[in-house]
């Protein structure tokens, strides 16, 4: 796919899909990513798989994620998070 604009391929071949907790992983890529998406355990539903935090404490859970993709993530950068419910 071409943008009509400059000619140049919108979509680049080199990306790299990663796999481990986010905290630790993204560390070695400041300033330096150009999409996140996630998809966090919900609260209290997924309790058996990912010994998740109460409802109660949720959004304060999440928020501790703020500053590692804020600091993974290029200027243009985007998050995508998908939460169900």
């Amino acid at each position: 796919m071409l943008n009509n604009l400059e000619n140049k391929p919108l979509f680049q071949k080199n990306y790299q899909i990663l796999h481990g907790d986010c905290k630790k992983e993204l560390h070695a890529f400041a300033n330096q990513v150009d999409l996140i998406v996630t998809s966090p355990p919900y609260a209290d539903a997924r309790k058996q798989h990912y010994n998740s935090v109460p409802p109660s404490d949720y959004a304060d859970w999440f928020a501790s994620f703020h500053s590692t993709f804020w600091n993974a993530l290029k200027p243009t950068g985007s998050l995508v998070l998908n939460i169900n419910r």
